[in-house]
């Protein structure tokens, strides 16, 4: 179990999410829904996993543990980032960054040229992530997240594969690295 106090690795790296379940999904999969339940709570089950058209999912390791995940799915010309998260006790270490790196990186590989996502109304310091990545609020969602009837906040970036923006990803990996 990771502790509040535990160090992580930031080097850590990000292993295809449906290929890790499948080679060991008992260690993988409680710190997988360690992670989910904090963020959607009618996940306790597992059910809310895989329900998503998923371009690709990813799992962020530390020393063997399920640290942070990814899922992202393209459509056109555009990558629509369907979840971020970090285990609780990991939260405001970098991971968020580094995941959402992670996705843009792909995204532009991929000929994306606009990043869009929800999130929640209340949650700010997510908020404060993906404006560091240029994202603006576009919108409301009423009652997206239904358990909680709490609205979704949709948020755009354009351009992402221009010169400007792929300049400020440069800074923020500059910044992460000499943090670890």
């Amino acid at each position: 179990a990771l502790g509040a106090t535990d160090e992580i690795d930031l080097t850590a790296t990000l292993v295809d999410m449906n290929a890790n379940l499948d080679l060991d999904g008992t260690a993988n999969i409680s710190g997988l829904l360690t992670i989910q339940t904090g963020i959607v709570p009618d996940a306790q089950d597992g059910a809310y996993l895989g329900t998503s058209s998923l371009q690709w999912s990813d799992l962020f390791l530390a020393d063997g543990a399920v640290v942070g995940y990814i899922g992202a799915a393209i459509f056109a010309e555009d990558v629509h980032v369907m979840t971020v998260a970090t285990h609780p006790n990991r939260q405001h270490c970098g991971i968020g960054t580094r995941l959402m790196l992670e996705i843009v990186s792909r995204a532009v590989s991929l000929g994306c040229s606009a990043m869009t996502l929800e999130v929640r109304s209340s949650n700010s310091a997510a908020q404060a992530l993906y404006r560091r990545f240029g994202m603006s609020p576009a919108g409301i969602r009423r009652g997206y997240y239904k358990s909680e009837k709490e609205d979704a906040l949709v948020m755009w970036v354009h351009e992402i594969h221009g010169a400007a923006y792929l300049e400020r990803l440069d800074k923020m990996v500059v910044e992460l690295e000499s943090v670890v």
